[in-house]
């Protein structure tokens, strides 16, 4: 049967329906550029075909829109398969120039490159794997990266996923997408013109939408591996009202939610997490006000910053994007935002502002102090001291306005040409003056420097310099401090000439001193020698006297009257108390006198000694002697003994009606004297009679009340005088008494001086 030829008719039908094919196919193109393919049906002989794409699709490639970092597909011979437009902008090539590529070949070190293969192979084999490398970009600087491996199967593709997060700077996430979605348009442009010229073959564009089909889903199977591997937080709401919202991989792990658990803080309250709060500026933001409910709202949020604030104290900084998510005609279903931690950051951007109030703080203190030191300081930042200033005391020093220019190698105009610099009477060349030399690298110490001015004043000053060096060890400038030693320079030149005068008025005078000292020791020998020899001899005859008093007492006693008996009593009482008195006063010569050669003693055993001569009277009234530790110094042994005897006795003598309580105990006063302390509960004295007790036959109280010849407290003072100390006593009625004692702990005097 011959083929009949179409009418006309029938041709404008069929060309009709070639159109309406053609416009939907146009159509089809143009959603699957855009992602707002959800479904296509198509027309075949047997009947419609419904052909989805993946629900997620739309999303997880607005999401690719928002990230900062490099994603990038593997293949299994390690070539770059497919990369995003934020690698080749971190790398500074095109995406043409990186696809087909090896990874490793923008490693800069070996080192680096094998630990990178390392991650490939691990993530091939684990499944996933992550770690830090450094690349290089084409100008060859060097590109600090993380890089997130995740090994991806489906169909007859088997690769590795990676995200590459630049480290220096994790910013710019929608131009980064963008440009993604400019690549992906293009890619979808060819396979439009493909489809475009196969339009007319029904089983061409049926295989055409196979393929987009199976490319979307390996596009959604991507995105679900780079939302599990981007190390960012990311919100998905998947309606308008936000109740519920899933997120990735961080964002779960960051509040502690298991992978199916609803995010939202708008999510009806069963389903709602109260472990967290968002917070802006100390509050808590309202649930409307929530970046991610305000894109699902039809905003687009840009640079949102907020915290999310924990139960258990601890705290996150976030800072990101969320925008709409929108179906095939427009409309908003829901919302995605991306979100970065910056926690680190802001604690280092806290530290940094807190130590630049600390900086300028100092800076304000240190300019304060630098006009409140009476000194010159000098500051220049240049090492050729172009330029110099200097704190308000320079500026009054040379007479010049503050802030000016004081260098002397300041250049011509500027430099201060009203007074010169000489050393040694010698002016100094610019280049050698101190903080020239010093922002050369050479500090100086002690440098005198002498200023002379136009008007014929001149001043000197001493000081020193020291260079400035910055934070590698470079000289960048220098520093000096010098004071004005004109008034010292005058008063030392006085001083000189006061010296020479008055060295010659001490040798006339320290002539006439040593005649007068020897003639006074002279003196002073013959009087102890008169005191010795008066007390000696004056005893034989006493000692005859109070013999033949005691004599006459039992030999004529039966022919005395009463008042004769009483005279005769008188006379030999005061004849015991005369022979006394010289032996008394034969102890108080006798310790001006030069006695045992002076050593190293222990004076606690001489306390313990001088102690049991008063045994008897000790156990007669019950008294309690605490000896506490006493540094041993050099001293007469006998002397000493003699003192602490006098001062015990004293104590024991002048007891009150409680039981006696002696303490002695001594401190080293510094590492040159010896204290010594004396202390007892007895009856005490006014302190107006400190002094006056150890003068010779002073006595507080008369001889009916206590016996005693008022000599002990003056033989002490003498002791310890000769030893070049000093003795105190502290005291009141009633309250006991305190002998303070200061010896020297080595005698480096010439004994009997």
């Amino acid at each position: 049967m011959e083929k009949r030829e179409p009418t006309r008719q029938e041709l404008i039908e069929e060309i009709r329906d070639l159109k309406e094919r053609l416009f939907e196919a146009e159509q089809t193109i143009d959603a699957i550029q855009s992602g707002e393919v959800d479904a296509l049906v198509i027309h075949e002989p047997d009947g419609e075909k419904l052909y989805t794409l993946t629900g997620a699709d739309h999303g997880y490639r607005v999401l690719v829109e928002s990230i900062t970092e490099g994603a990038l597909i593997l293949s299994s011979d390690d070539s770059i398969y497919y990369c995003n437009r934020t690698l080749g902008e971190m790398l500074g090539l095109p995406i043409q120039k990186i696809i087909s590529t090896k990874l490793d070949s923008y490693v800069v070190f070996s080192e680096a490159r094998e630990q990178l293969m390392e991650l490939i192979r691990d993530s091939r084999s684990l499944g996933a794997a992550r770690g830090e490398t450094l690349l290089k970009r084409t100008d060859g600087t060097p590109l600090p990266v993380s890089v997130s491996l995740n090994r991806m199967c489906f169909e007859d593709f088997e690769g590795v996923c990676a995200v590459i997060t630049d480290l220096t700077e994790q910013k710019r996430v929608e131009e980064e997408l963008r440009r993604h979605r400019a690549e992906l348009e293009f890619l979808v442009s060819e396979r439009t013109a493909e489809l475009q010229q196969e339009i007319i073959e029904h089983e061409r564009a049926e295989e055409t939408l196979r393929v987009a089909q199976s490319e979307a889903e390996r596009y959604g199977a991507e995105m679900a591996t780079l939302m599990d591997a981007l190390p960012a937080a990311v919100f998905i709401a998947h309606d308008v009202e936000c109740r519920y919202m899933s997120g990735s991989r961080y964002i779960q792990e960051l509040l502690g939610l298991p992978a199916t658990a609803n995010i939202s803080k708008s999510a009806p309250p069963p389903e709602r997490h109260n472990n967290f709060r968002p917070m802006k500026d100390g509050l808590e933001i309202p649930l409307d006000e929530l970046p991610v409910q305000m894109a699902a709202k039809g905003r687009e949020i840009r640079d949102y910053e907020f915290e999310l604030l924990f139960d258990d104290g601890d705290s996150r900084h976030l800072l990101g994007n969320a925008t709409p998510l929108r179906n095939v005609e427009g409309e908003i279903y829901g919302s995605v935002g991306a979100f970065v931690d910056i926690t680190e950051r802001k604690r280092a951007e806290e530290e940094l502002h807190k130590a630049k109030e600390e900086a300028e703080r100092r800076a304000k203190e240190l300019a304060a102090l630098m006009d409140a030191v009476p000194a010159l300081i000098w500051v220049t930042r240049d090492t050729e001291c172009l330029s110099m200033t200097g704190n308000r005391v320079v500026y009054e020093f040379l007479g010049m306005p503050t802030g000016a220019n004081v260098s002397k190698t300041a250049p011509e105009g500027e430099r201060p040409l009203h007074f010169r610099a000489l050393r040694n009477g010698m002016e100094v060349p610019p280049d050698e003056l101190p903080m020239q030399r010093a922002a050369k690298g050479e500090g100086m110490q002690d440098y005198e420097l002498e200023y002379v001015f136009g008007d014929g004043t001149s001043k000197i000053t001493l000081g020193n310099t020291t260079p400035l060096y910055d934070a590698t060890g470079h000289v960048y400038g220098a520093i000096a401090a010098f004071v004005d030693i004109t008034e010292r320079k005058r008063m030392e030149e006085e001083l000189r000439k006061s010296r020479d005068e008055l060295e010659l008025r001490v040798e006339e005078r320290t002539s006439e001193l040593s005649a007068t000292i020897e003639r006074l020791e002279l003196l002073n020998r013959e009087l102890q020698e008169f005191a010795y020899v008066a007390s000696h001899d004056l005893q034989e005859p006493l000692r005859k006297i109070q013999t033949f008093c005691e004599m006459a007492q039992k030999r004529c006693a039966p022919v005395l009257d009463t008042t004769g008996k009483d005279y005769l009593d008188r006379v030999v009482n005061s004849a015991s108390r005369m022979r006394q008195l010289l032996r008394d006063l034969l102890d108080f010569s006798r310790a001006a006198a030069k006695s045992e050669p002076l050593k190293k003693i222990d004076l606690v055993r001489i306390v313990l000694d001088a102690a049991d001569v008063f045994e008897p009277s000790i156990k007669e009234t019950g008294c309690k002697i605490e000896i506490e530790n006493i540094p041993a110094i050099e001293a007469d042994e006998s002397q000493m003994s003699r003192l602490f005897q006098n001062l015990i006795g004293n104590s024991l003598k002048f007891r009150s009606g409680e039981t006696p309580h002696i303490k002695v105990y001594g401190k080293l006063d510094g590492k040159r004297t010896c204290e010594i302390f004396v202390k007892d509960n007895g009856i005490g004295f006014d302190p107006q009679y400190a002094e006056l007790i150890f003068k010779p036959f002073q006595k507080l109280h008369g001889r009916n009340e206590y016996d005693g010849t008022g000599m002990g407290l003056a033989i002490c003072r003498k002791i310890v005088e000769r030893h070049g100390g000093s003795i105190r006593a502290e005291s009141e009625p009633g309250k006991g008494s305190t002998f303070i004692i200061r010896l020297p702990v080595k005698q480096d005097r010439l004994e009997g001086i």
